[in-house]
């Protein structure tokens, strides 16, 4: 099916339009940075996440967002988890941590509630992150 965001006038009309808010004095400030924040969001809906994980990082005492990208490894013999805490506002760039699993914390936070506070850098915020009850 051909929807009429595919269409080649409706192409057209976005790209006028996407180079109009881009030129625009003040529009510019925030369009530019919208738009970047939204196509980092849509490349991320594939993204391999398995859960949403709170860690300690950079230090004791402060706390990230996280995300679970794989199975288990084992480094020197014990059990890693791999996780990725993305830069804020830009998610695209990060860290890839390897951490023991008594050092995670799980959350209810789906993928997309998560990358949401990343990207408005914790403006878009749920009242409270909780955990997984336990069985």
């Amino acid at each position: 099916t051909i929807s009429a965001e595919n269409s080649i006038p409706m192409q057209v009309l976005i790209k006028t339009m996407d180079t109009i808010m881009c030129r625009a004095p003040i529009i510019r400030w925030v369009y530019s940075p919208a738009t970047q924040v939204v196509k980092a969001v849509r490349s991320l809906k594939e993204a391999p996440f398995k859960r949403v994980v709170i860690v300690e990082f950079p230090r004791e005492g402060m706390y990230v967002l996280g995300f679970v990208t794989g199975k288990p490894v084992d480094v020197k013999g014990q059990e890693k988890i791999p996780v990725f805490v993305p830069h804020v506002p830009n998610p695209m760039t990060g860290f890839l941590l390897l951490l023991a699993p008594k050092d995670i914390i799980d959350t209810e936070l789906t993928v997309e509630d998560a990358m949401r506070m990343v990207v408005s850098a914790g403006l878009l915020s749920p009242a409270a992150i909780k955990q997984p009850a336990k069985n």
